[in-house]
């Protein structure tokens, strides 16, 4: 076992570690208690290993500069973001100090320990927005430096209802709001009619993965406009002012675990300075004619929200 001075004093019991090329630390773990003081409070890194839940990796990791990355905290602590207050077991930093994200849970998946168990231990949280009020499990929140909500991600199987211009919509997976408070993007629970420029458009992706709220597919500008969807269900067809035409349709792939099944790959559609942006090609609004024919591609939504439920064991990682 190592010492190792950081920033924020002395690291004791390190058992294995990592360093930049300039030797400072980059990461390390650590078997013995150790306190780290920041400007929200004293977090003890990991440093057990015994729990049936517990993830063997790093308990902290550093920027190069010297300021905290990553912490997997021993045990779950309260820590007040803003007027509210969250339990949570990991933390990620900005470089330059502030609190990055904060994960409510951070439990290893085993055999013996499943992801209804990690389901069962999470708590709900109330959320007032300006979009809605609501009560939800989450696994993460994404902050901006001044701690205003970035994005939520919500729990597979967590549903909830927000307000927009375009009526109440039920989403899944989570939001990503702008630093005013105003809703970035939604992911739709199930298809949703959405008044566009060119026209009603059901607005649902039935290839998203759920694995967190933060780019989902629909989002809007600030003013609460539609800046672009996805669409399973709808086609597209634009004329030219020459009688040219062209139809874009959701179209079919292969799965990847099963070849046997067909997936459906989605259309999205942007809209930028009276323009519409749709697999590589634009268009000008005011010079061509639209029509919409809704669900033109029948689907079936399932019940939970997972459309494609053998992605849940690709152990895909939020990107900290």
């Amino acid at each position: 076992m190592k010492e190792y001075n950081t920033k924020y004093g002395l690291l004791c019991g390190v058992t294995s570690a990592e360093f930049y090329e300039d030797g400072s630390l980059k990461e390390c773990i650590l078997d013995e208690k150790n306190e780290i003081k920041t400007l929200y409070g004293t977090f003890i890194p990991q440093y057990e290993q015994g729990e049936i839940r517990r993830k063997y990796n790093s308990s902290i990791s550093f920027y190069e500069n010297g300021s905290i990355k990553v912490i997997n905290l021993n045990n779950a602590m309260d820590i007040k973001i803003l007027e509210d207050v969250f339990s949570v077991e990991k933390i990620t930093f900005y470089e330059t100090g502030e609190i990055k994200r904060i994960f409510h849970l951070n439990g290893k998946l085993s055999g013996y320990w499943g992801e209804e168990d990690e389901y069962e231990l999470a708590k709900k949280y109330k959320f007032n927005l300006g979009f809605g009020n609501f009560e939800s499990k989450f696994m993460s929140l994404q902050l901006y430096k001044n701690q205003k909500i970035k994005s939520i991600s919500f729990w597979p199987g967590e549903k909830v209802e927000i307000k927009t211009n375009f009526g109440l919509i039920p989403i899944r997976t989570g939001i990503s709001l702008y630093e005013d408070g105003s809703i970035r993007s939604c992911e739709p629970e199930k298809p949703i009619s959405i008044e566009t420029l060119i026209g009603k458009i059901l607005a649902y992706d039935i290839s998203s993965m759920g694995i967190h709220g933060e780019n989902n597919s629909l989002s809007f500008y600030e003013d609460g406009s539609v800046r672009s969807l996805v669409t399973s269900t709808d086609c597209i067809e634009i004329k030219g002012k020459q009688g040219e035409s062209i139809k874009y349709t959701p179209s079919e792939k292969t799965n990847l675990f099963n070849n046997s099944i067909k997936d459906i790959v989605p259309v999205k559609i942007e809209f930028s300075d009276g323009k519409i942006f749709i697999m590589n090609h634009e268009y000008e609004i005011d010079k061509n004619i639209f029509k919409i024919v809704n669900n033109f591609k029948k689907i079936k939504v399932k019940e939970n929200g997972c459309t494609n439920c053998e992605l849940k064991t690709s152990g895909i990682q939020l990107k900290i």
